[in-house]
């Protein structure tokens, strides 16, 4: 059999500390061999294995689906090696390459082979062929998928933390450098002190700008001044090798402005772990504050009082009055990102114009190379409300849904009322128990003291497991209500899919969830007359005709009733 070998990393830093590629190689060439297979191809990609795009996974999934490659089989190590995108992913890159007649195994023999149950009479179906160690795989590929998302969730979450409490948790940026710290009770953090290498060209730019030099005449100083960018690493993009060194060139004007507006180098985070609130430092930067605050005046200006930190944005700066940041995924458009342009199809813009009374009118609209095309926010959604609340799951597919909805259910509550059992139980034997001592002591003469205490001791210790034991117990039964919670939840979004579709608080999730429901993200038009191309899961409810329904007759208080919908679930 002619075999490809995929290693794969996540990453530079988990090739050093982790699971090397030349480990991996080694470890399936010496698979190979016990196979007595032959080696055609190794892959050795440094890439998430749960990204969409998956650049370099593409090229390995060509290479031994073509067929004059005639490769039989694609050997990993494990699983997470292959996808950590869940049981999903795994299905899916599996099937295509079985549909190339190429199999699919790790050295660890989770999985197994395929079997026919008519192969003793010499028949063959697609019904008929199927792989035992299939359940296996999955739940090897989801546990994959939640071990990435336990550790991405545990660092970046400790990282924003951190960042939140004034510590610096990203590489140093220019002017500074990395150093750690012991901390009273935050144990060792990384802060950012001075590089006096760098930090002179950053200096020096604020000091030009505060006497007023343009941002134009400073670039052409610092670059007389001999300043170059910081040298780093290239790596190469497949594999992550270090193949050359990029940097070490000269200011232009915009790397400049960015230097003024950067407010860690007066000490002061504010970025977008901080949700763009400043966050006094712990540590000073080598910019005092009135030095930040004369470079950028008008435009930025700090304010620092002990532990507490306030930035002012705009020409009035003397206000107390804090700007806020202008967000691309601003929740006051939040369909921006989901419908396109009736026009160009291009991404719409959101903004609200102010008439001549003073009264702001927002609305949805864009003119990238044609007449402009505008729609008021209440004109411009509601027939998009109208809309998500007719689409189902496709019969077929709900079906599937249930079963398997029905059958972990079943799985859960079996697992979550066998441990009630066992907990309710234990409580039991111990109030037994605490009930034998009382009796004991009762019994037991005065005279005996000894006696006594020690049963008086075992009365305590039993009351203290007594009490833990009440407490487990009682933790599995809100766990009991959680299951139940969960399963209510998950069969009520299966039956009202526009809570799902329709959020304002989470509009990047709002924004996957209409890629998943569309072929292609739909526009304006597309939504009022009906005919957006959904994905083949799902479908509209066909008891009313979308097509009539126009953004002129629509019933304005259906939007209340949705919310209240959604405050009801």
């Amino acid at each position: 059999m002619r075999a490809v070998i995929l290693v794969r990393a996540s990453s530079p830093k988990q090739i050093s500390d982790g699971d090397s590629l030349e480990h991996q190689l080694a470890q399936c060439r010496q698979y190979l061999q016990k196979q007595t297979w032959e080696e055609t191809k190794v892959f050795s990609l440094v890439e998430s294995g749960a990204s969409k795009e998956r650049e370099f996974f593409q090229e390995v999934l060509a290479y031994a689906t073509d067929t004059k490659n005639k490769i039989d089989v694609l050997v990993f190590k494990h699983i997470n090696r292959f996808t950590r995108g869940g049981g999903v992913d795994y299905l899916k890159w599996k099937k295509k390459l079985s549909d190339a007649g190429v199999r699919i195994t790790d050295i660890y023999s989770t999985i197994g082979q395929s079997v026919n149950t008519l192969d003793h009479l010499g028949f063959d179906y697609e019904w008929s062929t199927f792989s035992p160690s299939e359940p296996a795989e999955i739940e090897v590929a989801e546990q994959a998928k939640a071990d990435r998302r336990n550790i991405l969730t545990q660092t970046i979450g400790a990282e924003i933390t951190y960042t939140q409490m004034g510590y610096w948790c990203k590489p140093a940026p220019y002017g500074f450098k990395l150093e750690k710290v012991d901390t009273p009770s935050h144990g060792k953090r990384v802060i950012l002190v001075e590089n006096p290498s760098e930090s002179f060209y950053v200096r020096k730019v604020f000091e030009l700008r505060a006497k007023g030099h343009t941002v134009g005449e400073i670039t052409t100083i610092i670059n007389d001044l001999g300043y170059k960018s910081r040298l780093r690493h290239k790596r190469d993009k497949r594999d992550k090798r270090i193949i050359d060194q990029i940097g070490g060139k000269k200011a232009t004007n915009p790397l400049i402005s960015a230097l003024l507006e950067r407010t860690h180098y007066a000490g002061v985070i504010c970025q977008e772990w901080t949700k763009y609130q400043p966050v006094k430092a712990k540590f000073s930067g080598f910019i005092s504050i009135d030095l930040f605050n004369r470079a950028n005046k008008g435009k930025i200006q700090l304010d620092v009082k002990g532990d507490k930190a306030s930035i002012r944005y705009g020409d009035d700066t003397s206000t107390e009055a804090t700007k806020t940041r202008r967000n691309k995924n601003n929740p006051l458009y939040p369909f921006k990102n989901v419908l396109k342009c009736p026009k160009c199809k291009g991404k719409l813009k959101g903004s609200a114009s102010t008439g001549r009374s003073g009264t702001r009118f927002p609305s949805y609209h864009c003119d990238n190379g044609h007449k402009r095309w505008s729609l008021p926010v209440k004109d411009f959604e509601q027939p998009l409300y109208e809309y998500v609340k007719q689409i189902k799951f496709d019969e077929g597919f709900s079906r599937l849904l249930e079963a398997l909805f029905f059958e972990e259910w079943d799985k859960k509550q079996v697992d979550v009322m066998e441990e009630s059992k066992r907990y309710e139980n234990e409580v039991l034997q111990l109030v037994s128990q605490q009930k034998q001592a009382m009796d004991n002591l009762k019994a037991t003469p005065l005279d005996k003291a000894t006696v006594r205490q020690m049963l008086m001791e075992d009365i305590e210790d039993l009351q203290k497991k007594l009490d833990h034991a009440r407490e487990v117990r009682d933790s599995q039964i809100k766990k009991e209500i959680d299951v139940k919670l969960a399963f209510k939840y998950g069969r009520y979004f299966m039956e009202h899919m526009e809570e799902l579709l329709i959020d304002r608080e989470n509009v990047l999730r709002q924004q996957q969830l209409f890629a998943m429901m569309f072929e292609e993200l739909p526009t304006h038009d597309e939504i009022v007359n009906g005919t957006a191309k959904l994905n083949l899961y799902f479908k509209l409810n066909k008891e009313r005709d979308l097509s009539l329904v126009k953004s002129s007759d629509l019933d304005r208080n259906r939007t209340g009733d949705l919310l209240r919908d959604r405050e009801a679930c």
